[in-house]
């Protein structure tokens, strides 16, 4: 198991992982041509299970955190803070370009299509993203790509290595940047979530 630590942070908040996965338009394919075992940054959703915890700082806001778990199958749990155990919870399903906002409190469940589909060499076509090419971050060897939107640029740096995103950064309103940094990292963790939609919950 691999395992990347950096510093903690404070309190955490929900659902600013959406407004970066919807901030361009999109939509979802399989790639062509790919290993789908060994080409991580082909692929059109997360090939690779992980849990990943995420600083994420919008403009003036504080950072936040927020955990991403993967099947590996192209689904992906995210909840805030670093652990799974918050009451309102989001599962993405690259396969069908879908969102589900998940409240176990109140047992509902919200369902909104994603404006931005797994960026990668799989949909860059489609989303009409500039490929940037390859740098390190953080020790993480990563390829790069740029989608233009109605606030102005947002790039996307996936892992070769961990098959996350390391970075993201998001042009926000006002000449602010919101962005999502990788500072810890597990490959195939023994911890996860449902990856399913629970039978007892409602959707609105």
């Amino acid at each position: 198991m691999n395992t990347v630590k950096t510093r903690r942070i404070g309190r955490s908040s929900f659902l600013s992982l959406v407004s970066i996965l919807c901030a361009v338009v999109g939509v979802s394919t399989l790639a062509s041509g790919c290993s789908m075992q060994q080409e991580p940054c082909c692929a059109s959703f997360p090939i690779k299970p992980f849990k990943a915890v995420y600083e994420y700082k919008a403009g003036d806001s504080p950072a936040t955190k927020q955990t991403w778990f993967s099947d590996g199958k192209g689904k992906v749990v995210t909840s805030e803070g670093a652990s799974d155990s918050s009451g309102v919870s989001t599962l993405v399903d690259y396969a069908t370009n879908e969102s589900t906002v998940l409240d176990s409190k109140n047992k509902t469940a919200q369902a909104v299509k994603l404006a931005t589909p797994w960026i990668s060499n799989g949909t860059c076509e489609e989303t009409n993203a500039t490929i940037l090419g390859a740098k390190t971050i953080d020790g993480h060897p990563c390829k790069g790509w740029k989608l233009t939107g109605t606030n102005g640029d947002s790039e996307y740096w996936l892992g070769e290595d961990t098959g996350c995103y390391v970075l993201i950064s998001s042009a926000l309103p006002d000449n602010k940047t919101a962005v999502l940094k990788l500072i810890d990292y597990q490959s195939a963790p023994a911890e996860h979530p449902n990856f399913d939609l629970p039978k007892d919950y409602k959707t609105k």
